[in-house]
């Protein structure tokens, strides 16, 4: 005896591959979440300029600006930054990588 399928029996078949898709989409959302802000290392640089700079404004991506006018800045904002913290700090902003990664 040969069963036919019924109208409910085939609605039922796409219902459950759009449960499964959905439930791997979340899956995958989820999981990139999950990786923990321990992972990602910053330079001395990077945490005294996020540290002294961020807790008052804006932090401005390195290659926004030339050395000198960082240099400028640190001078001009940082005066209550050691010798040593202007030093990592301006490494950081003008050295970083930032500006080779523009080159042609």
């Amino acid at each position: 005896m040969v069963m036919k399928p019924t109208f409910k029996s085939l609605c039922i078949i796409p219902a459950v591959f759009f449960g499964i898709w959905v439930v791997l989409q979340l899956q995958l959302i989820l999981s990139g979440c999950s990786t923990p802000a321990a992972q990602t290392t910053m330079t001395p640089g990077q945490l005294l300029y996020a540290g002294k700079c961020g807790s008052c404004h804006r932090l401005i991506e390195p290659e926004a600006h030339s050395p000198q006018v960082w240099q400028h800045y640190v001078d001009k904002y940082g005066k209550q930054l050691s010798a040593e913290e202007k030093q990592v700090m301006l490494e950081y902003l003008t050295n970083d990588g930032n500006r080779q990664s523009q080159a042609p």
